[in-house]
């Protein structure tokens, strides 16, 4: 809390200097979570100001901030002046806010979106394997699934889209986990009920089977349901996401198209 209250000024400072950006209206000039801050600029001499009010806070407040953990993005090559204050911030293709890959450029974006979610899969899949001899019965291994692999991914999932698959290869991961049989060491031939009605929540019959593709298009639902507004341009496609969602809690595939959220 008292970081917060200490951050707060260099917030304040950072408002009434800067110029930021306009995005459908809305001014926009950082962005800041905790000890995450970003700013956004149109103009260079925007971003050096802001790079001053850092250096200015840091001598009233006794605050060290490090500039070579610091780091720029920008849509083109930037030709600095050689005294610029900015050069001493390093220039990337790429960085990580909030966890989440940020890039301009489509390729390299997708190429480090392809690099964490292999990482994050052989992790996940690392973890439900030392799960397997823990003896606990297809329900608890449904919550374990759950908790240490759909859990894992839901924030992520909704920022940095998976490819089909990155997502098949996460559900034969979560399928094998809880397809193993820890009494007889090896996956058990099949269910007692269908996977498409084991997907389905407990309270309408099924099992509550971890569906990877529907859980990760529901966390994409979300998102697209809070920044469209409904008053504006898109009341139709709004309608079938909400449809989307309700589809998704109750585990039914057949009530609407994946391909609404490609749109």
């Amino acid at each position: 809390m008292l970081y917060v209250l200490a951050l707060e000024q260099l917030l304040r400072a950072l408002e009434r200097t800067l110029a930021g950006c306009t995005l459908h209206g809305i001014s926009i000039k950082f962005s800041a979570y905790a000890d995450d801050l970003a700013t956004i600029h149109e103009a260079v001499e925007d971003a050096e100001k802001s790079v001053h009010t850092l250096l200015g806070f840091e001598k009233v407040s006794n605050a060290k901030i490090n500039l070579s953990k610091c780091q720029r993005l920008s849509k083109k090559e930037l030709n600095l002046p050689e005294r610029s204050i900015l050069r001493r911030i390093e220039q990337a293709d790429f960085t990580k806010y909030l966890g989440c890959i940020v890039a301009y450029d489509t390729k390299v974006r997708q190429e480090q979106y392809r690099c964490f979610w292999s990482r994050k899969i052989a992790s996940i899949n690392a973890t439900l394997t030392r799960w397997k001899s823990s003896g606990v019965n297809l329900m608890g291994r449904i919550l374990i699934a759950k908790s240490l692999a759909i859990g894992q991914i839901m924030y992520h999932a909704s920022l940095m889209p998976l490819t089909k698959c990155e997502q098949d290869k996460l559900q034969e991961t979560v399928d094998c986990f809880i397809k193993w049989d820890p009494s007889k060491r090896k996956s058990m031939a099949r269910t007692f009920i269908g996977k498409k009605d084991a997907c389905r929540p407990k309270y309408l019959g099924g099992l509550g089977w971890p569906w990877v593709e529907g859980i990760v298009d529901s966390a994409l639902a979300q998102w697209l349901l809070k920044i469209l507004d409904p008053s504006e341009e898109h009341p139709a496609l709004l309608i079938h996401l909400k449809q989307l969602q309700t589809a998704v809690r109750k585990g039914n595939s057949d009530l609407f198209e994946i391909r609404l959220l490609r749109l």
